[in-house]
């Protein structure tokens, strides 16, 4: 059961309940991304057609992602 109507929620369950594993199981566009508590580990996914854009960037000891180019140049700025 769900506690809303949103596709977030339906991720998260299905991440909690088969892992990485559940991205078999998506269909449509989707770019997200899952932080592990318990490991520290980030998961980056987007669909396998990859309509949904997903952009990241590594400087050496930061590491940002987002859906828009213009997120990243922001974020640098700030830097």
């Amino acid at each position: 059961s769900f506690d809303s109507n949103t596709g977030t929620e339906v991720v998260l369950k299905a991440w909690h309940k088969w892992g990485p594993k559940a991205i078999d199981r998506f269909v449509g566009m989707f770019a997200f991304a899952v932080y592990d508590t318990d490991s520290g580990k980030v998961t980056l996914v987007r669909d396998r057609v990859g309509v949904k854009p997903l952009y990241y960037h590594f400087d050496g000891g930061r590491f940002a992602f987002a859906s828009e180019v213009r997120a990243l140049k922001a974020w640098e700025k700030d830097l």
